[in-house]
């Protein structure tokens, strides 16, 4: 079980560094990037309605997604790997993520439906 949770949190930590990648790259470029895993599927910048208003929309929701999933990661890959912190604090940050993560991909998929309406 031990293996399997740390992989989980790796992969977590790795979501969350590609969250941030893709906000600062979205910011840097003010385009959005090509291979976005957050938009729908066939959905690109050409077809986009206004691009600067969806990036306005969706980067702040993308920026959190980045801070949030590497801190519930490395919370939960202490929990695993030294058992230094408490599993109620672990299950806490668990409902925490798991409801934001929700919540963000709701938003994100309103977002989209908006400037891509056809898809």
């Amino acid at each position: 079980m031990d293996a399997y949770s740390i992989l989980m949190d790796v992969i977590v930590i790795g979501v969350g560094i590609y969250f941030l990648y893709l906000w600062i790259r979205q910011k840097k470029e003010n385009t959005i990037v090509k291979w976005n895993k957050l938009l729908p599927t066939g959905a690109t910048a050409k077809n986009c309605k206004d691009v600067d208003a969806y990036l306005k929309e969706a980067n702040p929701f993308v920026l959190l997604l980045g801070i949030c999933s590497p801190i519930y990661g490395g919370v939960d890959l202490l929990f695993t790997i030294r058992k230094t912190i408490n599993l109620n604090i672990t299950m806490v940050f668990l409902v925490i993520y798991v409801v934001l993560l929700f919540s963000v991909s709701f938003k994100l998929m309103k977002i989209s439906k908006k400037y891509w309406p056809t898809l």
